[in-house]
């Protein structure tokens, strides 16, 4: 799927730059239009492969504490990984997160989006699905950081 470089106003005429995987530049601008951001630029991006785009055991920790907090602070799913992707320290980490939430519009489930990206193990994609099934996504990430603190004091 390509990559579209997106240079973007909102109503206020704050700036904003991201990348966006997408079937096609319409797909884009319905993003951008839900996103409530006037289109500047719209390019396709070349995709560079580099050998150190690794995700360590602590940005997943990192991402999982931050869309915690975002979900108990009442935020939807989808609105707190907009935030996520566009705001995550690791720039590796901001394009998962970038792609979840494309798959998160489309309609899959946070599990589903999740288990296409080998970051994430399926200890953790089966504790995210545990929590969407009983309602209670947010207690099955601390959870998860419970379990991630736990097995770090082991080691």
């Amino acid at each position: 799927m390509p990559l579209y470089t997106i240079k973007a106003v909102d109503q206020k005429g704050a700036r904003f730059r991201e990348e966006i995987e997408a079937p096609d530049i319409n797909y884009v601008k319905d993003i951008l239009r839900e996103k409530n951001l006037i289109p500047v630029e719209i390019k396709e991006a070349s995709r560079k492969i580099s050998i150190f785009r690794k995700v360590s055991d602590k940005d997943i920790l990192a991402f999982t504490q931050e869309l915690r907090n975002l979900l108990e602070a009442g935020l939807a799913v989808d609105r707190a990984l907009r935030i996520l992707s566009e705001h995550s320290a690791q720039p590796s980490m901001r394009e998962i997160v970038s792609k979840v939430y494309i798959d998160i519009e489309r309609g899959l489930s946070l599990s589903q989006a999740l288990s296409k990206h080998r970051e994430f193990s399926p200890v953790y994609i089966n504790m995210v699905k545990a929590g969407e099934m009983a309602g209670n996504l947010e207690g099955a990430l601390k959870r998860f950081e419970d379990f991630q603190h736990d097995v770090r004091r082991c080691l």
